[in-house]
């Protein structure tokens, strides 16, 4: 299996672990998690899934962690995502569901 990314750097073991954990607590708490390359380095950012701020306010996520590094930026990305989700989690059963709610910026 090819496991290379752009730049033809290996992905390397460490940052599939961190990747790894990272999707495993998204699913967890309902969120989704997009990696992208930024020209720098890596972005990665939380996605709302069928919250009610993703239709009202157009607001699919926002930026967990930035890094040269996808290791990095995977592992730095993992408390706020879990501090995130537990937000959510606390919110949602409290029945609010806007963004500042949740602490959550609307603008980046």
């Amino acid at each position: 299996m090819d496991r290379t990314i752009p730049g033809d750097s290996q992905i390397s073991p460490e940052a599939l672990q961190a990747i790894g954990e990272l999707l495993q607590a998204a699913a967890q708490h309902g969120l989704g998690v997009a990696f992208e390359p930024d020209g720098e380095g890596w972005r990665i950012s939380y996605i709302l899934h069928d919250w009610p701020a993703y239709q009202e306010y157009n607001l699919p996520g926002g930026t967990l962690s930035n890094a040269y590094d996808l290791h990095i930026a995977s592992a730095a990305a993992l408390k706020p995502l879990i501090e995130l989700g537990i937000r959510a989690e606390t919110f949602s059963s409290a029945g609010r569901n806007r963004p500042h709610d949740l602490g959550i910026r609307t603008h980046d």
